[in-house]
């Protein structure tokens, strides 16, 4: 109604001053294309061959973003979700061995099979971010997140990436790549290609990129 429009009134010049300041910091100050959270531990994991992940776009950004969607409150949601991912369970899923006998109902699973990787998508806030580390961090031990590259050119100095990948292995090298071309409102998106070297020990190293 009428309030909230003069609400809205009110706030643009401070919308306007923030946006600024922002343009302004990025400008000024050069900054590493992402965020690194690690919680190392001197455990050594025993040798394994094969390594898992999975990928899940969760909406955990602004909650206009997460209404547009048909989403509930994304603080509800990320504690439930970060429930059912430390539910994992120990066995690792092998339907994709026979995956021209899957039926429909097969595909749909409860629970989460062992995930040494977790690729996420759509986490554009880095509040919920990192309120999700604090609930994994038992689990897993390496993070990144806010991944983006702050310019006029990729995002119009606004969103980023949205990308977020958690490994239970070291990360040691990490390369973002922007999309060259968007269109419409992807331009206020940072939207491009995450790309993660691990080690895996024993002079094993592994490749994994998020998108």
């Amino acid at each position: 109604g009428p309030l909230l429009l003069i609400l809205c009134l009110v706030l643009v010049p401070f919308a306007l001053l923030g946006y600024s300041l922002w343009i302004l910091i990025c400008v000024l100050f050069c900054s590493d294309p992402y965020s690194l959270v690690s919680f190392s531990k001197s455990v050594k994991r025993p040798t394994q061959s094969d390594f898992t992940f999975a990928t899940m776009n969760v909406v955990m950004g602004q909650e206009v973003l997460g209404k547009f969607n048909n989403c509930s409150f994304v603080y509800d949601r990320l504690k439930k979700i970060a429930a059912q991912i430390l539910k994992q369970e120990d066995s690792l899923l092998s339907n994709m061995e026979v995956v021209d006998q899957i039926t429909k109902s097969e595909s749909v699973i409860s629970s989460f099979p062992k995930m040494d990787f977790i690729c996420l998508q759509e986490v554009t806030d880095r509040f919920f971010a990192l309120a999700l580390i604090s609930m994994l961090r038992k689990h897993y031990s390496y993070f990144i997140f806010d991944i983006g590259v702050n310019s006029l050119k990729t995002n119009l100095y606004l969103a980023n990436s949205g990308l977020m990948i958690a490994s239970k292995y070291p990360i040691v090298k990490v390369k973002f790549k922007p999309f060259s071309k968007k269109k419409g409102w992807q331009r206020a998106v940072s939207y491009g290609v995450v790309i993660c070297k691990l080690d895996l020990g024993d002079n094993n190293v592994g490749i994994l990129a998020n998108l």
